[in-house]
C-alpha cells in the first residue's frame, strides 16, 4: 500500500470516529438534558480535529506511531462515556412518574424549558462526568400542581413540597 492510500485510510477512519463523536455529545445533550457533564468531551473533538489536519502535514510513520495511541484512547474514552450514562433520560423519567398515576387520573405534565428540566441537589453521589443534577417536572394534577423530581442514576421519584422554579 502506498503512502497516500495509508494517509487517506488513516484520514477516512479519523473522520468516522469524529463523526461518532460529535453524534455522541448531541445524543448525550440532547437525552441527559444537563445531566451528563459533556464539556469534557469537547477537547477529545478538538485533538481530533488537529489530528486530522495533522494527517496532511506529517510524514506517514509519525502519524502511525500517534495514531495508534490516539485511536486506542479515543475508543477508551468513548467506552467509558458510554458505561457512565446515567440509568434513565429525561423521558425515561417522565414514564416513571406517568406510571404512578392511575387512567383515572386527570393530569398534565407541563413542558420546560431546557434549563428548568433539572435542579441542583447536594446528595446525587455524581462523579466527574455526572452532574449534581435531577429531573424535574412540574404536573397538573386535577386542577392543583404537583412537582417531581427524579434521580437519573437510578430512577428514585421524589415528591416536593413546593416549586422549585
Amino acid at each position: 500500500m502506498g503512502k497516500s492510500k495509508k494517509i487517506n485510510i488513516l484520514f477516512l477512519t479519523n473522520i468516522i470516529l469524529l463523526i461518532i463523536e460529535i453524534t455522541s455529545i448531541y445524543l448525550i445533550y440532547t437525552l441527559y438534558t444537563l445531566v451528563y457533564r459533556i464539556e469534557y468531551l469537547i477537547p477529545i473533538i478538538l485533538i481530533q480535529i488537529i489530528f486530522t489536519v495533522k494527517c496532511f502535514i506529517c510524514k506517514i510513520n509519525q502519524i502511525k506511531k500517534k495514531y495508534g495511541v490516539y485511536f486506542f484512547l479515543s475508543i477508551c474514552i468513548l467506552i467509558i462515556t458510554y458505561l457512565n450514562l446515567p440509568m434513565y433520560t429525561y423521558d425515561n423519567g417522565k414514564n416513571l412518574i406517568i406510571s404512578n398515576f392511575s387512567s383515572q387520573d386527570d393530569f398534565e405534565i407541563y413542558y420546560l424549558n431546557l434549563n428548568q428540566k433539572t435542579i441542583p441537589v447536594s446528595d446525587n453521589n455524581s462523579n466527574i462526568l455526572i452532574s449534581n443534577k435531577f429531573y424535574y417536572y412540574k404536573i397538573n394534577l386535577n386542577g392543583y400542581y404537583i412537582y417531581y423530581v427524579v434521580n437519573p442514576k437510578n430512577g428514585e421519584i421524589k415528591k416536593l413540597s413546593n416549586e422549585f422554579w
